[in-house]
């Protein structure tokens, strides 16, 4: 981690201190550890516990203007995660403590938007904490990890309503590591297709299900990249289907043929 890095969350060390003692056990943030100043706010629009890889969208508010805010994760005492967590390819554990690699600006009225990717987290109570580079405020919020793995996300590069024969290329996230992924769509009910559609000469609609023969590979980052010829698909709604071989993890995304 390079020491810019560093500098950023240990200006608020003793906040931090102060937290990680109080998650051990219990993961609740002590009152004691917020300063007189720290006036922001935080809010997630999901406070339920969550599974883990779910993207958790938090808000933060009562910053300067256009101010710089730094972030790192206060978690239990001995926790473990892989390298790989948080979306970051070089996420490691200082003390109790992850420092995030992102920062976020805030608008002229101190306030802004980060998304928290909860990969590779462990059951348990965390608390993320946003940190004002010019203010100093720091604020806190608190969330739980369920122990479920939420569903991979899938998706789509540009527009979702195309017209067939459009080349749709589509991400895939949150699998495991150098999985094999197989992937298939699901059609209205009716549709029928000549074999020479979605670039594939044996192509057959089974109950309301059509197989892909292509199979894609995740990466060592648990992602992948795969390309669906759309052509001679008739007009309607579909929606495609990934199934990690491993994992068990199926992700779905949908698009319009026009």
């Amino acid at each position: 981690m390079s020491s810019n890095t560093f500098t950023r969350w240990m200006a608020g060390a003793v906040l931090t201190l102060g937290l990680a003692a109080s998650l051990l056990g219990t993961g609740a943030a002590s009152a004691q550890a917020m300063t007189a100043t720290s006036t922001a706010q935080l809010v997630a629009e999901s406070s339920a516990p969550v599974a883990a890889g779910t993207e958790l969208t938090i808000k933060g508010s009562s910053y300067e203007a256009d101010e710089q805010v730094s972030f790192w994760i206060n978690v239990p005492d001995e926790t473990t995660i892989p390298s790989d967590s948080l979306g970051q390819t070089d996420t490691t554990i200082e003390g109790t403590v992850i420092p995030l690699n992102a920062t976020a600006n805030t608008d002229d009225y101190g306030a802004f938007t980060y998304t928290l990717n909860t990969s590779g987290l462990p059951s348990g109570s965390y608390s993320f904490v946003a940190h004002g580079l010019t203010s100093q405020k720091e604020e806190i919020l608190n969330f739980t990890i369920n122990g479920s793995v939420a569903p991979a996300p899938l998706t789509v590069e540009g527009s979702t309503t195309v017209a067939a024969g459009t080349v749709l290329t589509i991400y895939g996230a949150s699998y495991e590591a150098d999985e094999l992924v197989s992937l298939w769509i699901n059609v209205p009910v009716g549709t029928t297709i000549p074999s020479d559609s979605l670039g594939q000469i044996d192509t057959k609609v089974t109950g309301t299900v059509i197989p892909l023969n292509d199979i894609a590979g995740a990466n060592a980052y648990g992602m992948f990249t795969y390309t669906l010829n759309t052509s001679v698909l008739p007009s309607g709604n579909y929606s495609l289907v990934a199934h990690g071989h491993d994992s068990g993890i199926e992700s779905v995304v949908s698009f319009t043929i026009h």
